[in-house]
């Protein structure tokens, strides 16, 4: 049973990138490239929901551009 779900760009799409994520307890959720010669197990919902917590960072870091002025 997987811990957690990695999110990855498609610039992670690899077999290697892949079989280490599961070997560490995790489930990759990466897209496949367009040249890539299989499909590989992925849920858009949740990709789609990484962008909050992308988002969420972003505001912090520009909260602290603030801050420190």
């Amino acid at each position: 049973m997987a811990n957690c779900v990695l999110h990855g760009a498609k610039g992670y799409d690899s077999d290697r990138i892949r079989r280490t994520i599961e070997t560490r307890g995790s489930l990759p959720n990466i897209p496949s490239r367009i040249t890539s010669k299989r499909e590989a197990c992925f849920s858009p919902c949740l990709y789609k929901s990484g962008d909050v917590i992308e988002r969420m960072f972003g505001r912090l870091q520009e909260f602290r551009r603030i801050a420190i002025r």
